[in-house]
């Protein structure tokens, strides 16, 4: 619909991007398609969208306290992820609403694992897994924490 690549739709550049015929960046336009779909269909669409799985699945990304108390619910872990060099923070020359609900809903959230995110990407992917491996995921060890796998 934006014209926009996967890509660009996870990093800070692509969502700091004005599409072509578009006024606002992508990031704004992510808080009001998600608002949206939680307005008109139910509030909690995202998580429900992809509970019930028969497999196990890692979330990217929770903004609401109902999405954590479901996936907690459901017997899942969710892991607060900081980065130091600007404490969550949003960039805003992405063109987020600071102040929008999916901004700020977690605020004040007692997460049970916070992981701050000062090192290297291993180092990063070593803190997560020994969270998940503390409650008997199964990921295969020698796979999941090198360098170059996708967890």
């Amino acid at each position: 619909m934006t014209g926009t690549t996967y890509e660009e739709q996870f990093t800070r550049e692509g969502k700091s991007k004005i599409p072509d015929g578009f006024k606002e960046t992508l990031a704004r336009y992510q808080q009001i398609v998600g608002q949206s779909m939680r307005d008109v269909i139910q509030e909690d669409v995202w998580v429900q969208s992809i509970m019930n799985k028969d497999k196990p699945m890692a979330i990217s990304d929770v903004r609401y306290q109902i999405e954590v108390k479901a996936i907690e619910g459901a017997g899942g872990i969710v892991i607060r992820l900081i980065r130091p060099d600007d404490k969550d923070a949003i960039d805003a020359s992405n063109g987020r609403d600071p102040n929008h609900s999916s901004e700020i809903d977690l605020d004040k959230w007692d997460f049970k694992y916070v992981v701050v995110n000062d090192g290297t990407l291993l180092q990063l992917k070593t803190k997560i897994l020994d969270i998940i491996y503390s409650h008997d995921v199964s990921i295969p060890k020698d796979d999941a924490a090198n360098e170059n796998s996708s967890i």
